[in-house]
């Protein structure tokens, strides 16, 4: 009965979610595209400037960011038509003016830009929405309608009042005052290690550039604010944590288009564990189901409400959409183009991929070699360490690595972003380490020597 009072509960939310994400895209859809004609106009011309994707010159490595999908969700922001805003939010098409447009392709794996803005299988898409923003002639269109296109909510609102590079600035400085925050909370609920932990290691991601590219730093600000959330709300949600990681997944969906979504379960689930670990509950074995159910259930939250806006298209406007999207599932997983792993360069690539970030790695030493430096010097020798405890993060560590060998494909093509999920790794391995070194021991953390030791 319990059973069957739980699914009803799961199906409920669901079909509340979906209803608000229609509503809210509807809603979004019904703002003119003339309100933002002049910020769009501005966007295209910075975005034609940075080009299709913008790399920095650091001095211990090289970072790119992939404007050529912030061209995209700009392009599909203002190709909304407010006169058919039902129409226009299932198709998400590109480059459409009504009135003018007089093809309108459907998406196809091979067809994602207009010809004249094609080089052999690359597309431009900032050539052809600073092309569409001034009037090039062209009168094709493209669809898109396999994803939600769920940031249309936060991004038509925004481009009433500020271009492409606004936007950007406030992106940055929201996601480092997110970030600080989280830190600052883990340190007051859990212990300062843990803020330190997760704070150099974000840092170290290079936030300050892929909070810039709108399109990349989708995930972190779920998996930050769910993990914000989580911490204030620890006792209230744990009763059902299971629906928290439903609707995070959901939500991901929603709004990302397939970057790096497995960044919105991973912290959240080290968060979680932390929180559960803080507040001495059960350990163990039943750790690892735990993990696994919770994921499974993430993962039904993003795959439902991904196959409902393929289904709503079909079933609305009468397009093939379903069939297609399978195709593209198909095309990006580990069943696409293996012969990619022959050629050396990308081997080795994959190699580096798996590395991560060379700074990274090296502040992940620095980090353990401090918490070891601290153990020694601490004169309480009574420390018991549950190795039980590390069970859970052993489990999400390997997480990069799973996605990294099931989405092959994507990854390889867009490793220069999707190789930094590998901070899920670097921040599971350092809590792990703290761990043993008994940073976590509630003996430690809440005896006398608790002001040494946070």
């Amino acid at each position: 009965m319990n059973k069957v009072k739980s699914l009803f509960k799961y199906i409920l939310i669901f079909i509340i979610l979906i209803i608000t994400y229609f509503s809210l895209l509807l809603l979004t859809s019904l703002i003119p595209s003339s309100a933002i004609t002049e910020n769009v106009e501005k966007s295209s011309v910075k975005l034609l400037e940075l080009g299709e994707k913008k790399e920095y010159e650091l001095k211990y490595k090289k970072e790119s960011i992939f404007t050529f999908t912030d061209a995209l969700m700009i392009n599909t922001a203002y190709s909304i038509d407010s006169s058919h805003p039902i129409e226009s939010l299932l198709l998400a098409r590109r480059s459409y003016i009504p009135g003018q447009t007089l093809i309108v392709n459907e998406e196809t794996k091979d067809v994602m830009s207009s010809s004249m803005y094609m080089n052999g299988k690359d597309s431009y898409q900032t050539k052809e929405l600073y092309g569409l923003m001034h009037n090039d002639g062209n009168t094709e269109a493209f669809e898109y309608p396999r994803y939600w296109h769920g940031y249309l909510i936060f991004l038509r609102p925004l481009l009433l009042f500020f271009d492409y590079n606004i936007i950007r600035i406030i992106s940055c400085i929201g996601f480092i005052a997110l970030t600080v925050m989280l830190s600052i909370i883990l340190s007051k609920k859990i212990n300062k290690i843990t803020g330190i932990i997760v704070l150099i290691s974000m840092i170290l991601l290079n936030i300050f550039i892929i909070s810039t590219c709108l399109n990349e730093i989708t995930t972190y600000y779920i998996a930050i604010v769910a993990s914000i959330i989580l911490c204030l709300k620890y006792e209230k949600i744990k009763k059902n944590i299971g629906i928290f990681f439903f609707i995070i997944g959901s939500f991901t969906s929603f709004v990302d288009l397939f970057t790096t979504p497995l960044i919105t379960v991973a912290i959240p689930l080290i968060t979680y564990f932390l929180m559960k670990q803080n507040s001495n509950e059960e350990k163990g074995i039943k750790q690892i189901i735990e993990v696994i159910r919770l994921s499974i259930i993430w993962g039904l939250g993003y795959g439902l409400t991904w196959i409902t806006k393929w289904i709503l298209v079909d079933v609305i406007l009468n397009r093939n959409v379903i069939t297609e999207a399978i195709n593209q599932v198909l095309f990006r997983s580990v069943s696409r183009n293996e012969i990619l792993l022959t050629d050396t360069k990308l081997q080795l690539a994959y190699i580096k991929m798996y590395l991560g970030d060379y700074l990274l790695i090296a502040m992940t030493i620095l980090t353990i070699i401090y918490m070891v430096i601290k153990i020694v010097k601490d004169k309480n020798k009574n420390i018991k360490i549950n190795v039980a405890n590390i069970l859970p993060y052993l489990i999400i560590m390997l997480y990069p690595f799973i996605w990294f060998f099931v989405v092959k494909q994507h990854t390889l093509k867009h490793m220069f972003f999707t190789n930094r999920i590998i901070i899920i790794t670097v921040i599971t391995f350092q809590i792990i380490i703290a761990i043993l070194l008994g940073y976590y021991d509630k003996k430690r953390v809440h005896g006398e020597r608790k002001g040494d030791l946070e």
